[in-house]
């Protein structure tokens, strides 16, 4: 079944004309103590290994920030959908009232434990904004942030595989905290994204992923330890299918 559904897939994004791949990225989780943290508001000191990230305006904590590195997506790639979760603390805090922003920068940096290590970084136009009262504890997803990521993948200097940082802003009264890496539950994204262009990686599921590259001609190719990969009659695309795991593609434009 596995093999008649990607066969099916592969000939519908021939008779399309062009070549574009939904991708699921790889979960992505902040991976150190100085990838996350929050803010003073009248101090501007940085607190980069506390158990919490707070955003709370009257608690002085009105900036969390969230770094994720090795970030896969291309430049210039669609940005279909992307969402953060993360682990609210309790009852007491789960009130998002916040702003969400990403850096404006190709590579983000992990926080320092200089003054102001939050306000201090440029913020992307685009944000997207999350109120919501008493959602209760545990993992929570944050609104659509498509919007958001996309103008960091635009950017003329963004390559894959830099670092992405998000930003949170409060701005009211409401109580908002989340765990952090410190605490063992940091946060996690989500993207899904397309792109369309000559060399690209489709991952189905964890397990499955569809390979392309384009050819200038058509002969025989050999793709390393599945041997040598017959063309189809008419010449469009090369294949093979290994365990239903993946699919070697060869076509063009």
């Amino acid at each position: 079944m596995k093999r008649l559904l990607a066969l099916i897939l592969i000939l519908v994004l021939v008779s399309c004309g062009s070549w574009v791949y939904a991708t699921q990225m790889p979960e992505e989780v902040v991976g150190t103590g100085t990838d996350d943290g929050h803010e003073d508001r009248i101090f501007g000191n940085c607190y980069a290994t506390e158990d919490w990230v707070c955003m709370s305006f009257p608690y002085d904590c009105e900036r969390g920030f969230f770094r994720f590195t090795s970030i896969p997506i291309p430049q210039g790639a669609t940005i279909n959908a992307c969402t953060m979760y993360v682990d609210i603390l309790s009852t007491l805090y789960d009130s998002p009232w916040v702003d969400i922003f990403c850096e404006d920068t190709a590579s983000a940096t992990t926080l320092s434990g200089e003054l102001w290590c939050i306000k201090t970084r440029t913020k992307t136009t685009a944000y997207a904004t999350w109120n919501e009262l008493n959602i209760g504890a545990g993992v929570k997803p944050t609104p659509e942030l498509k919007t958001v990521l996309q103008e960091i993948v635009d950017r003329s200097d963004w390559n894959a595989n830099n670092d992405l940082a998000f930003i949170f802003i409060s701005g009211s009264d409401k109580q908002f905290y989340v765990d952090s890496y410190e605490e063992g539950h940091p946060a996690k994204l989500h993207v899904w994204y397309t792109v369309e262009e000559a060399e690209a990686d489709m991952r189905i599921k964890d397990d499955w992923r569809f390979t392309t590259h384009f050819m200038r001609d058509w002969r025989f190719q050999n793709v390393g330890e599945w041997g040598i990969t017959p063309k189809f009659a008419n010449g469009e695309i090369l294949k093979r299918l290994e365990d239903g795991k993946v699919a070697h593609v060869v076509g063009r434009q």
